[in-house]
């Protein structure tokens, strides 16, 4: 028998050069983006589901309401994504004004979720891998506006009033802090009639 040679170390990986970039180009700036990609393909398959099980008419008559609920939901899920792109966002805020929870990325993962479970007991396969989709994506949403702090968007009408109030509180202490003291002569005196 032929003794047995030791193995050869492996050369120890050399380290990465200096100036490599990063595997990962991904930043807090595309992260929304992201999301808005998820968050509209998970609403895309979740009407889609729906629309595929009403064309079965396999759940009775509760299962059409319930499918009709989904594509509604799914439509206002959809319509809370595409607030984010601007050009779209004054056709968008007249539908998503009245339920404006969904505005901020925690409120629509929470939407995400409950509109998940809704579907997660369902009969068909479709409906199953589409609610565990919306899950999958309002999971991911929280965690992410957890973690990189993702900010809720605001009204823009609320955030009008808001820059108009903060103007006028700034004229007015800037006016404050500009008009002397009274008695110390300086100050505007009105004309005697």
């Amino acid at each position: 028998m032929a003794a047995a040679q030791p193995a050869a170390a492996a050369p120890a990986a050399a380290p990465p050069p200096a100036n490599a970039e990063p595997a990962c180009k991904c930043d807090k700036d595309s992260i929304p983006t992201i999301l808005l990609i998820m968050g509209l393909v998970a609403n895309g398959l979740m009407i889609a589901a729906a629309v595929l099980q009403l064309m079965l008419l396999d759940g009775g008559v509760r299962g059409f309401i319930l499918d009709i609920y989904i594509m509604i939901l799914g439509l206002l899920g959809i319509a809370a994504e595409l607030r984010l792109v601007r050009f779209v966002r004054g056709f968008v805020y007249p539908i998503v004004k009245y339920v404006y929870f969904v505005a901020s990325y925690r409120g629509r993962a929470l939407y995400y979720f409950f509109l998940a479970t809704i579907n997660i007991n369902t009969e068909p396969v479709v409906m199953l891998i589409a609610a565990i989709v919306m899950m999958l994506c309002a999971l991911m949403i929280f965690f992410a506006s957890l973690y990189w702090g993702l900010p809720d968007l605001d009204d823009p009408k609320h955030a009008k009033q808001a820059e108009f109030e903060r103007r006028i509180v700034s004229v007015a202490a800037a006016s404050a802090s500009s008009t002397p003291a009274s008695g110390s002569g300086g100050g505007y005196v009105p004309p005697k009639a």
